[in-house]
């Protein structure tokens, strides 16, 4: 677990499992902020780990890019939703939006894949897919048709590179030991509440993946290198 998700579980659960040992150890700790102990908590790992190890598949010349979900965004599901015109002035005024659609139409970023040979497979959260239209991904970018049941999984094996901001699907992708980027673009103060969780348990700085980029520039020289 990337967040403290302990508010979603106010009542001891029956059962609850754990993928790692960190995450068992957090979970049942003394004063801790979850109401449970060693006796309801199964450090079990996950089964769709599992998968990804006995088969990783062949990566493609696809840097997979997932970006989370933003609260304060109007909650839309579907690639079909309709705004207002309030809420269609408040998407403009995304930062969140703003920055995701200067990477997908950033020339730098368009010289990096094709230095490398590579195409961005951008997978968006499902409350993220309403805004496609918004974000008008470009054609180097594939997106996937998610009406079709696409594999969450077959795309992590497709993929050479991930980069999220804060997705927790990051602790999956690293089972197959590719690289993975950060784009960490906002401040403490703009992300406080964004997630309609606390603050990381994950210390991304220390025990993450790969890099942490702050602005558009670094992720290019991560992606690059």
């Amino acid at each position: 677990t990337y967040t403290d998700l302990s508010g979603h579980y106010p009542e001891p659960a029956d059962c609850m499992i754990a993928g790692t040992a960190r995450e068992y150890e957090y979970i049942t700790e003394d004063c801790g902020n979850y109401v449970c102990t060693p006796k309801e908590v199964a450090l079990t790992g996950y089964p769709r780990a599992d998968a990804l190890i006995r088969d990783p598949g062949k990566p493609e010349r696809l840097v997979m890019v997932m970006p989370t979900w933003r609260s304060s965004l109007p909650a839309r599901l579907g690639g079909d939703a309709t705004f207002s015109p309030s809420q269609r002035k408040q998407i403009a005024h995304s930062s969140f939006l703003k920055t995701w659609k200067a990477f997908f139409h950033s020339r730098i970023v368009v010289e990096v894949l094709q230095r490398h040979g590579c195409m961005i497979l951008f997978w968006p959260h499902k409350m993220i897919q309403a805004y496609l239209p918004f974000l008008a991904p470009p054609g180097h970018i594939i997106v996937p048709d998610m009406s079709r049941g696409e594999s969450i999984q077959d795309a992590f094996r497709r993929s050479m590179a991930y980069i999220t901001d804060y997705s927790s699907a990051v602790f999956d992708f690293a089972m197959l030991r590719r690289p993975v980027l950060y784009y960490h673009f906002e401040s403490p103060e703009e992300l406080a509440g964004e997630h309609n969780n606390s603050a990381p348990k994950f210390d991304v700085e220390k025990n993450g993946f790969g890099p942490v980029a702050r602005t558009e520039a670094e992720l290019c020289a991560a992606l690059d290198a």
